[in-house]
Order: C-alpha cells, then structure tokens, then sequence
C-alpha cells in the first residue's frame, strides 16, 4: 500500500499552520490578560485614592522618583488614545474602567474558546497523521 502523500501533506500543513495559529493566539491572551489585570487594578485604586490625600512616588525619568501627594482625587485626568487627556469624575471613570474590563473578559472568554477549537483540532490531525503512518508501516511489513 502507498501512503496518500497528498493527504498527510494537506494534514502537516494544516497542523504547521494551528501551531502558528495557536502561538499568536496564546500571545494575544497574554495580553489581554495583562490589559485585565491593569484595569483591574486601576479600578481597585481608585477607591483607595478616594479616601483622602495620597503620599505617591512622582516618576522624574526611569531610574528617579520624587515623594509627594496627589490632593485633588476627585476628577483625574484620562487617556482616552493618542495621548489626548480628559478630565472626568471618579464614578464616570469606574464606570469606563468597568465597562473595558467586561470587555476584556469577553475577549479573553472567546480568545479561550477559539484556543480550545483549534488544540482539539490539532489533536485530531494529527491522530489522522499517525493512523495514515501506522497503515503505510504495515503494508510495508507484509
């Protein structure tokens, strides 16, 4: 018996090809787990900030820091991309963070959803790559 060149080749690449798939992806969740837990914690600063005067470490460069406090905590500036700041309230800036949080969540559930699909099918490639070998491997011992 000869093996099918044409199948366990088409199967090769498509494992090559998840592999690939699978490393961007797994980088990618990395990420947005990194995202998850920025905001996360953002969040659960700004309760502690709201308590009153904050004594805080002021970043001078990389390597040199000034003590001092931060007395206004009541409508900090924002990021909002492209380095453009807005100035709004403590509770509309939980809710922002809050609402980037659940999408975070949904996109890390999904990313987990497609990591999941893709290792099944890899496993049952290369299932299919192995019984294809095993056939050729006995026809060959006859």
């Amino acid at each position: 018996m000869e093996v099918d060149e044409k199948a366990l080749n088409d199967r090769l690449i498509e494992i090559e090809y998840l592999r690939r798939e699978l490393e961007e992806s797994i980088n990618t969740l990395s990420s947005l787990q990194y995202a998850q837990e920025s905001t996360a914690s953002s969040l659960l600063g700004l309760d502690d900030i709201q308590k009153g005067v904050s004594k805080v470490l002021i970043p001078y460069s990389s390597e040199i820091f000034f003590n001092g406090e931060i007395k206004d905590t009541t409508s900090p500036f924002v990021n909002i991309g492209s380095n453009i700041f807005k100035r709004m309230s403590v509770d509309r800036l939980k809710g922002v963070l809050n609402e980037r949080l659940k999408v975070l969540n949904e996109n890390i559930q999904n990313l987990l959803k497609g990591i999941n699909e893709m290792q099944d099918r890899s496993k049952k490639l290369e299932d299919e790559v192995s019984s294809i070998y095993e056939k050729y491997r006995d026809s060959q011992m006859k």
